[in-house]
């Protein structure tokens, strides 16, 4: 268990953009599309909102659609032509960029809280976590769930988050006791595992305690770093080779396909304060401060 190499300073920079018309309503969800710049919001407003993001950062609305209740996740498929959501509503939704259309493709008998798209032998599938304690397998040609999991409890989908590495020989694993996990698939590499503590915050002296915020996502970056989002509302980027925290961001991030462009969103409705606006800003990722350091 270890912290790593050391602290930068918290990097907060002018050329920020927030992107206009969001929802009403709490952000609960932020999704890039895998191959356009096209952003996907999903709110407490009941809908999900499609913004198309330039170069510079500037969002334009591009599409928008509605569940009959709060939305609580929202994914891609891997060809970028679809987005799935999951609603309070008890129903999953996937919209079709060209077509503009939306359909239901799920069903639980209580909200869903989270929705992910995978593929098994070249076909889209969906799976869906809800609160009436099951997670369900979706073939989209087909109405009904191909499998069912009874889970002991809800799904939240909020403790444990996990990403695999870049080029599939790892994952990295986050917990709300503000640590990460480094893992190797193959046992041969065992002797690279370790565990990190992130997201902390010093209390003033003469304490030596420190407070403690859980990891709520991990992102890989295609140059193989990894980015963490804290419920201290820090973005940490680290470098695992290296052991190396690299740079520091504020708010809950997703990375355009090229890495290139950062969105960070918060919502302050959430943190029970309404007299803040939640917002998304768009921020230019230099390449530089999220590439692995150079070996000594």
């Amino acid at each position: 268990m270890s912290f790593f190499g050391a602290r930068p300073a918290v990097t907060v920079e002018p050329k920020d953009v927030e992107v206009p018309n969001l929802p009403t309503d709490s952000i609960s969800a932020i999704a890039f599309s895998p191959t356009a710049d096209i952003l996907a919001v999903a709110s407490w407003s009941n809908e999900v909102r499609l913004y198309e993001v330039n170069a510079q950062g500037q969002a334009v609305g591009k599409a928008a659609y509605s569940h009959e209740g709060p939305v609580l996740d929202v994914c891609w498929s891997k060809d970028g032509s679809k987005v799935f959501s999951a609603g309070a509503d008890k129903a999953a939704r996937m919209y079709d960029l060209a077509t503009g259309q939306a359909q239901q493709v799920a069903q639980h008998d209580e909200p869903i809280r989270c929705v992910k798209y995978f593929e098994a032998n070249g076909q889209g599938m969906l799976v869906t976590g809800s609160w009436d304690k099951t997670l369900k397998y979706w073939d989209l040609r087909t109405p009904n769930p191909v499998a069912t999991v009874q889970l002991p409890e809800r799904c939240y989908g909020t403790s444990d988050f996990i990403a695999c590495f870049p080029d599939g020989t790892g994952y990295a694993i986050g917990t709300v006791e503000g640590r990460v996990a480094i893992q190797h698939v193959d046992d041969k590499a065992a002797a690279s595992n370790f565990t990190f503590k992130c997201h902390r915050k010093d209390e003033p002296a003469p304490s030596k305690s420190s407070a403690v915020y859980a990891v709520n996502d991990i992102k890989f970056h295609p140059y193989g770093t990894f980015s963490t989002a804290g419920s201290d509302g820090t973005i940490n980027f680290w470098d695992k080779e290296s052991k190396t925290r690299l740079k520091i961001s504020r708010g809950t991030w997703w990375l355009t396909k090229e890495a290139d462009l950062l969105l960070a969103a918060r919502s302050f409705r959430e943190q029970g304060r309404p007299d803040r606006d939640d917002f998304v800003q768009s921020h230019g990722s230099d390449l530089c401060e999220v590439k692995k350091r150079a070996k000594k």
